[in-house]
């Protein structure tokens, strides 16, 4: 009897010790701030990023953080539109920064359009420029409508050939009716900024004569093989190229 007397104190205690220290951490986390999470807009970010793009966001030491890895991100993948219209029509200065207040604050009512995908080109004297991207590495293409297949260099064809599947030759004419056999084959990736075309007729060629102008060099030509896959609205006034998905 003693025994159960005493085997039931120490289970009495014991548990009073246990309900004891989960009060207490209890009352611990009820002392603990809540955590909140803040979500920017894409849009939002995107006007952060146009910012940071400008000469005054690349200048000013104050508005924009540059000393970490996410900025030399962003430069490096958005300095193919360094010349584009629009960074100068936001290039704002600490004089007019509330004008980029209001620019920022109203992106808050905009949203991406996922079943359009724009893409910019560059304009020169001849040819409308496009930037892409096969595998990991960049390249500069001509847009030309009447292409019936991606054209690209040659000299690219070790390079780019783990990037194609169905290699085989074809028969290439020229303008001056002389026939040559090139290589050719789809590939299976081709990246223009934010649109992703699959399966493109592509064949390798010699281009030199097209990049007589030390101030252009282009990789290759595109055009109908990657306009085709979709509808597409081109404008040479605000040099983009429209796909409509």
């Amino acid at each position: 009897m003693k025994t159960e007397i005493r085997f039931i104190k120490i289970t009495f205690i014991t548990l009073s010790l246990i309900l004891f220290w989960c009060k207490d951490i209890l009352e611990k986390q009820n002392d603990i701030p809540e955590i909140v999470r803040v979500e920017y807009p894409e849009s939002y970010e995107l006007a952060n990023i146009i910012l940071s793009l400008t000469d005054y966001g690349k200048e000013d030491k104050f508005e924009v953080r540059k000393d970490f890895e996410y900025y030399n991100k962003i430069q490096e993948y958005f300095k193919r539109v360094n010349d584009h219209a629009l960074l100068d029509t936001v290039n704002y200065s600490r004089e007019r920064w509330e004008e980029f207040l209001s620019f920022r604050t109203d992106s808050h009512a905009f949203e991406f359009n996922s079943k359009l995908k724009v893409v910019p080109f560059q304009m020169t004297s001849h040819l409308q420029l496009v930037q892409a991207r096969i595998g990991n590495n960049d390249y500069t293409f001509a847009l030309e409508t009447g292409a019936e297949a991606n054209l690209i260099d040659v000299k690219f064809f070790q390079r780019v050939s783990g990037e194609l599947k169905k290699i085989k030759k074809n028969t290439l004419s020229g303008l001056d009716q002389n026939s040559k056999e090139v290589n050719a084959g789809k590939l299976k990736k081709l990246f223009i900024w934010w649109k992703t075309l699959k399966n493109t007729e592509t064949i390798f060629g010699d281009i030199s004569h097209l990049n007589t102008d030390d101030d252009h060099k282009i990789d290759g030509i595109i055009g109908y093989e990657i306009l085709s896959k979709q509808k597409a609205l081109i404008s040479f006034a605000r040099k983009e190229i429209v796909f409509i998905e």
